[in-house]
């Protein structure tokens, strides 16, 4: 039987015999417990990715434990902007999107796909820009134990 189940078949039976407000009170106090355990884990998750970033590393490595800092990346598109000037009308029909104005004004969007196509056809000043315009960004943590053999 696993966890849940024992947990189901236990706690299932255990609280039919509460009153109404017995009931409420006891959900009231295991919320309490929940918050509590939430805030001490959101601590210890701030400290992994405070020892992540003096280390300058994406993980903590461990033997046990895998716990690794998931990395999102990707463009600044106003970056993106002097590429205006490098590509052609056609191609930049391909990839952007200019600023317009509809029930509120919409930025240039850019499509980062044909950009990058079109930053390997143009050379190097492209590129350039392409490059400069990448970003990085902290991401989720993942944390699991390792399974053993």
């Amino acid at each position: 039987m696993t966890t849940s189940e024992t947990i189901e078949n236990h706690y299932g039976e255990a609280h039919a015999h509460l009153s109404d407000d017995e009931l409420l009170a006891e959900m009231e106090h295991i919320g309490a417990i929940l918050d509590g355990f939430k805030n001490t884990l959101g601590h210890l998750e701030m400290e992994v990715y405070r020892r992540i970033d003096e280390r300058g590393a994406t993980s903590i490595p461990s033997e046990t434990y895998i716990c690794e800092m998931e990395v999102k990346r990707g463009y600044d598109q106003p970056s993106f902007g002097p590429l205006k000037e490098v590509f052609n009308d056609a191609d930049l029909a391909k990839c952007l999107t200019p600023a317009h104005t509809e029930e509120v004004k919409v930025a240039d969007k850019w499509t980062t796909a044909t950009v990058k196509s079109l930053a390997n056809k143009y050379g190097s000043e492209a590129l350039r820009i392409f490059e400069n315009a990448r970003t990085e960004s902290r991401g989720r943590l993942k944390f699991a134990r390792r399974e053993t053999r």
